[in-house]
């Protein structure tokens, strides 16, 4: 009984593991082929192979051919300022926002205490085209349609109840009697503020603002709605190449590959402060 329940354990293991390598690793496999292939010669029908043959890496003899022309082509520096500025200052307003919020509703005593934080479940749950279809006249009235404050406003709406449900439990997960310590020693609520419950909750501020950096930088339909050629991210640029009459993969994996490299290169220098042992550190320094 014991081996077929190894057996079993071990079939289940390898389809997870098939089908999380079928459905993740697969699509980043083709962008990061398509940008260094042949157009000529990959993928041609009726094999529709994978991996180019020997011949089929680059264009016309330039492994790089495909950025270059991107490059130009599609604007990509406009883009990616494009998105910067936006996914930055959604993450910077999203917790500056939703922080103090979420601070209130766990340290602070009000009606409602319990209940009100579960109405934003109703934002959250939402569909981006709804929020779209309602303030595309609103925006047009008030002249916000393609500027950056009309798309980081509604990119911030959208980002502050997920921040502020990760602040929430980061809250609730340091001791309250750690603040009352400080103020027993002399401290102010703003004191203690700053320098107890802040740098414990470092580690959730970090992974609340890349959450915040990813919503906005990922976010398509509010972007193409209400933006438009001066304002379009990297994300609306992609899209656009494999939508309509004028389909070109190898122009999207590229932009889709160039827009990789800013998520990344940001996690990197933030995931230091995400280490668990921030929090046990702190703890060990106040007692």
């Amino acid at each position: 009984m014991k081996h077929l329940w190894s057996i079993a354990a071990k079939t289940i293991l390898i389809t997870l593991i098939f089908f999380l390598v079928l459905t993740i690793l697969f699509p980043l496999i083709t962008i990061f082929i398509y940008p260094f292939s042949n157009q000529q010669l990959y993928p041609r029908p009726p094999y529709h192979m994978l991996f180019p043959p020997i011949n089929g890496w680059g264009q016309n003899g330039d492994l790089l051919y495909w950025i270059k022309e991107a490059w130009t082509t599609v604007d990509i520096p406009k883009h990616l300022t494009n998105s910067l500025i936006i996914a930055l200052a959604t993450m910077v307003l999203s917790v500056i926002i939703a922080t103090p919020a979420a601070f209130g509703f766990v340290r602070f005593k009000f009606p409602l205490k319990k209940w009100l934080p579960l109405s934003y479940l109703i934002f959250m749950m939402m569909p981006d085209l709804v929020y779209a279809n309602s303030l595309f006249t609103m925006y047009h009235k008030w002249g916000l349609l393609d500027t950056y404050i009309g798309l980081i406003l509604i990119h911030t709406m959208r980002a502050i109840p997920f921040v502020m449900f990760i602040m929430i439990g980061i809250f609730e997960s340091i001791p309250e009697t750690l603040e009352e310590a400080a103020y027993t020693l002399g401290c102010s609520r703003f004191q203690t503020l700053i320098k107890v419950t802040a740098p414990m909750a470092l580690p959730g501020l970090a992974a609340a603002s890349i959450f915040a950096f990813l919503r906005s930088w990922d976010e398509f339909v509010l972007t193409a709605y209400l933006g438009g050629s001066r304002t379009n991210t990297i994300v609306v640029a992609a899209s656009n190449l494999l939508m309509g009459h004028d389909v070109h993969p190898w122009r999207a994996s590229t932009v889709s590959l160039i827009m990789l490299i800013p998520v990344m290169v940001f996690i990197f220098f933030i995931q230091k402060y995400m280490k668990a042992g921030y929090i046990s550190g702190g703890m060990a320094r106040t007692y």
